[in-house]
C-alpha cells in the first residue's frame, strides 16, 4: 500500500492521496473510512470527500448498507486510474532517485577536488618542476 509519509521535502499532493486511498481499498475491501484515513494519514472526512468524488467518477462501487457490511470495490475505470497513479508515482520517485545519484556524485567530486595532496605527492610535483 502506497501511504504518505510526513515529510520536510516531499508535500502530499491531491494526486499522492487519491493513489494512497485506491491503494488501500485495491489491498482491503472492507477497509473502513476510518481505517483508510489512519493508513494514509488523512483525516476521516477528507478521506469521505474522496470517496464521494470516486463513487461520483465511478471509480469505485459500495455495497452493503452499514459501516459493518460496507465494502468497496474498484471498477474497472478504478483499477485503471490506479496503475496509471502508480506508473506515474514510480516514474517519479526513480527521476528522485536518480537526481539525488547525481547531486551525491557532483559532491563526492567537488569534496574530492578540494582534498589536499598528500605531502609526497605535493613534493614530488615541486621536485618535477624544480628540475623542469
Amino acid at each position: 500500500m502506497i501511504t504518505s509519509i510526513k515529510s520536510k521535502f516531499l508535500t502530499p499532493s491531491k494526486e499522492l492521496r487519491r493513489l494512497s486511498i485506491l491503494s488501500a481499498i485495491c489491498n482491503d475491501s472492507k477497509i473502513s473510512q476510518h481505517k483508510i484515513g489512519t493508513a494514509t494519514n488523512l483525516s476521516s472526512s477528507m478521506v469521505n470527500n474522496y470517496i464521494k468524488e470516486f463513487l461520483a467518477n465511478e471509480l469505485i462501487t459500495v455495497s452493503g448498507n452499514t459501516n459493518r457490511s460496507r465494502q468497496y470495490h474498484l471498477t474497472t475505470k478504478g483499477r485503471e486510474e490506479l496503475k496509471s497513479f502508480l506508473d506515474s508515482y514510480s516514474a517519479e520517485i526513480n527521476g528522485i532517485y536518480e537526481n539525488a545519484q547525481e547531486s551525491i556524485k557532483k559532491i563526492v567530486e567537488l569534496s574530492d577536488s578540494l582534498t589536499p595532496e598528500p605531502l609526497t605527492e605535493r613534493a614530488e610535483k615541486k621536485q618535477l618542476i624544480v628540475n623542469g
